[in-house]
């Protein structure tokens, strides 16, 4: 075990009846601190006005997100100001969807860094707006057939499955909820009155929804939740045991949460929504937003901003358990692209401090082992090299053919055959994999004398030359370990040589170990070098 930062040697001997030998790493293991624990990058936000506090986030890829803001000094004071990146992060450039007074945003759905959506919900009266940037925000445009212009239409929430294909939603008119369907990125949209819609009364919130696929889900004010599973073009609702569900998040097609913030009671589905069960929450599973982590079954991410409730937390078995993630920040939105990529809001300081925070995402790792190349009865070391993400590192490991496993990031290993061993390592919800191997050449430490080649001179000072003998083979391959198991010399011969000679100015004086191999033939030596 070592206790303190810094690089270290490592020294291996090895002692048998025909003499001993050892062998040095320099520098071959690095100890860290581990990084820091709180999993979050803070970043600027870009906001010029003080106390934004970020109400959504549209990702695109790891560089590109998009994400929408409130006024956190004044709630009253409806704003349309948003902030994107397409450098991950590094700098975030905030705008305002000007014009369009008595609206505010209710959502973003991101196709590109040029190219969003944003849904405008009416601040005053009724009414709602599709707009469609392609100038990553600069100018917006109005897409009128999504009308919104009933006496009772209010915006909800628009979301693109992909360029061309979208949906949106608005609270009911005629005994309906107001949703429009596009198929030419809402160039037109055509209004559905798909039976499964209906609604006696309540309405729905801004947005409330989850989409994973082709399958989206939106909530209400009442016990009903509302889904589709080809895009938003046929509908059909469930009832669930809360009052309200004004939160929803799904892991896959089957597999999600429904909530109702207000009380924070929650339900749960592992079959689309088509029935739902009440679920107790425990006390680190956060209250002001919750999601997905695309890729990984059952896996949330939860934030909290309220007094109490500050921090994040995580779960991969569906609420099952939630850990921790941190308790100090608080964060007002989440969102995950994959177990890499993923932002949670906050509110800034200033234009170039704060309001948004970066998930650390996944740690670097490397496995190796020390010799890779040994002979049967010695040892190797493995070790998994791993740096980054989270921190509190996992391990597991794993061999192929089994016979190993192991929770640290070294051990050492006597593999009698070749052997694979894979290390997962695993930080908060955060998984990666590395292989390395180790060859088992069949040489033994005790000499097995074969007649089938020649090696002369031995003991040899300057050169040695091997007669291949009876071996017939155009694809010979020469290694040469030391007592150790180590690996130090090999050669390929392609064309078929009857003879070789090995260069030896560059050996230490020891006893070593010589092998002949083909694909049919196996012949080894024991060979001495004298200075």
């Amino acid at each position: 075990m070592y206790n303190s930062n810094g690089v270290y040697d490592v020294s291996l001997s090895a002692t048998n009846t025909y003499g001993s030998n050892s062998s040095t790493k320099s520098s071959y293991i690095t100890v860290n601190s581990p990084s820091n624990t709180g999993g979050w990058i803070e970043q600027a936000s870009g906001f010029a006005t003080a106390s934004r506090g970020i109400s959504g986030i549209s990702i695109v890829d790891a560089n590109t997100a998009w994400a929408w803001a409130y006024d956190g000094a004044n709630t009253s004071n409806y704003i349309k100001d948003f902030t994107l990146t397409s450098n991950g992060g590094t700098t975030w450039t905030a705008k305002t969807i000007s014009g369009n007074t008595g609206f505010a945003i209710a959502n973003i759905s991101a196709i590109s860094s040029t190219v969003a959506y944003a849904s405008l919900y009416p601040t005053a009266t009724a009414g709602g707006k599709v707009m469609i940037t392609t100038n990553g925000g600069t100018t917006w445009t109005q897409q009128t057939t999504a009308t919104f212009s009933n006496g009772s239409s209010f915006l909800n929430f628009v979301h693109f499955f992909d360029a061309n294909n979208g949906v949106c939603m608005g609270d009911p008119i005629n005994g309906k909820f107001e949703v429009y369907n596009t198929t030419n990125g809402g160039t037109t949209w055509t209004l559905n009155t798909h039976a499964g819609l209906a609604i006696a009364t309540g309405y729905g919130y801004v947005n409330d929804f989850c989409a994973v696929g082709d399958n989206i889900w939106f909530g209400s004010n009442t016990n009903k939740v509302f889904r589709s599973t080809d895009k938003g073009l046929t509908w059909a609702s469930s009832s669930t045991t809360l009052t309200e569900v004004n939160v929803l998040s799904f892991s896959d097609a089957n597999n999600g949460f429904a909530i109702y913030s207000t009380s924070f009671t929650v339900n749960k589905t592992s079959n689309g929504g088509a029935t739902w069960t009440a679920y107790t929450p425990s006390a680190n599973m956060r209250q002001s937003d919750l999601c997905l982590v695309p890729g990984l079954l059952n896996t949330f991410v939860s934030v909290g901003a309220g007094t109490g409730d500050l921090g994040s937390s995580y779960t991969k078995n569906l609420g099952v358990a939630w850990d921790t993630i941190d308790s100090g920040n608080q964060y007002t939105a989440v969102k995950f692209l994959d177990q890499n990529t993923g932002w949670a809001g906050g509110f800034n300081t200033s234009a170039t401090v704060g309001g948004i925070y970066k998930w650390y995402g996944a740690p670097t790792l490397s496995c190796s082992a020390n010799p890779s190349t040994i002979i049967t009865g010695n040892s190797s070391t493995i070790f998994a090299d791993a740096a980054g993400g989270y921190g509190h590192y996992v391990y597991n490991w794993e061999s192929n053919p089994a016979g190993f496993s192991g929770t640290s990031a070294g051990a050492t290993v006597s593999p009698t055959v070749t052997t694979d061993y894979s290390i997962t390592v695993t930080s908060a919800f955060n998984e990666v994999i590395s292989t390395c191997s180790i060859i088992v050449e069949p040489v033994g430490i005790s000499e097995v004398e074969n007649s089938a080649i020649n090696i002369y001179p031995n003991p040899a000072r300057n050169e040695l030359n091997i007669d291949f003998g009876s071996i017939s083979s155009s694809d010979l391959t020469v290694k040469i370990y030391n007592l150790v198991g180590e690996l130090i010399y090999m050669k390929k011969y392609t064309d078929f040589e009857s003879k070789a000679k090995i260069e030896l100015s560059k050996f230490s004086a020891g006893v070593y170990y010589l092998s002949v191999s083909s694909n049919k033939e196996f012949a080894k030596k024991k060979i001495t070098i004298i200075k």
